[in-house]
C-alpha cells in the first residue's frame, strides 16, 4: 500500500473523527469503517461512505438479525465484532485506528493468512507499534493509534470527539 504524508493524513483523519461524531450523535454506529468507505473528493473533502451495515444504537433492539452474524471487513474489525458482542461507537473507533494506521504506513497491522486467523488477531495479538514501520512518526501519534487500537472498549476514546480533540491538539 501507499503512505500518506503525515499532514494529508491528519487532515483526513480529523474529517472522518468529525464524521463518525456527527454519526454517533444521531445515535447510529456506521460499522463499517475502512477506506474503501471514505471517499475523497475532487476539492479535498471527506465524506464517510456506505451506510449498509449502519445500525441505530438502541439498547431496546432485537438482536436476532445480529446474533452470530459477522458483520464487516475483517481487516478492519473491532475485537467485539470479531466476537459477535454488542457494538458502540467505539468499535468505528477501533475501526478508524485501523484505518489511520493503514494510511500512516501503507499496511495492515492484523492480517493474517486467513479471514479467522485476521479476526483472532484482532481479538488477542497486540497491534504493531507504529513507530517500528514508520520511524519518523511522532509519539504522540503512536500513543494515539494505540489508543484506538485497544482491544477493550473502555481503553479506546470515549467517543469521535474526545479523539479528534487529541488530533487536533497533536497528543494523546
Amino acid at each position: 500500500g501507499e503512505r500518506l504524508p503525515l499532514d494529508e493524513t491528519l487532515r483526513i483523519a480529523g474529517e472522518i473523527l468529525e464524521g463518525l461524531a456527527a454519526l454517533h450523535g444521531l445515535g447510529i454506529a456506521h460499522r463499517d469503517v475502512k477506506p474503501g468507505n471514505v471517499l475523497l473528493g475532487a476539492d479535498g473533502a471527506v465524506k464517510l461512505a456506505d451506510f449498509g451495515l449502519a445500525r441505530r444504537l438502541e439498547v431496546d433492539e432485537t438482536r436476532a438479525t445480529s446474533v452470530n452474524a459477522f458483520v464487516g471487513t475483517v481487516d478492519y474489525v473491532s475485537p467485539e465484532q470479531a466476537l459477535g458482542r454488542e457494538l458502540d461507537g467505539r468499535s468505528d473507533l477501533y475501526s478508524f485506528g485501523v484505518t489511520l494506521y493503514e494510511m500512516l504506513t501503507g499496511g495492515i497491522p492484523f492480517r493474517r493468512d486467513s479471514a479467522i486467523g485476521t479476526a483472532l488477531a484482532h481479538v488477542k495479538d497486540p497491534p504493531p507499534r507504529l513507530r517500528s514501520v514508520r520511524p519518523g512518526a511522532p509519539a504522540w501519534l503512536e500513543a494515539f493509534v494505540d489508543r484506538l487500537l485497544a482491544k477493550s472498549p473502555e481503553e479506546r476514546y470515549p467517543t469521535a470527539d474526545a479523539a479528534l480533540t487529541d488530533l487536533r491538539a497533536r497528543r494523546s
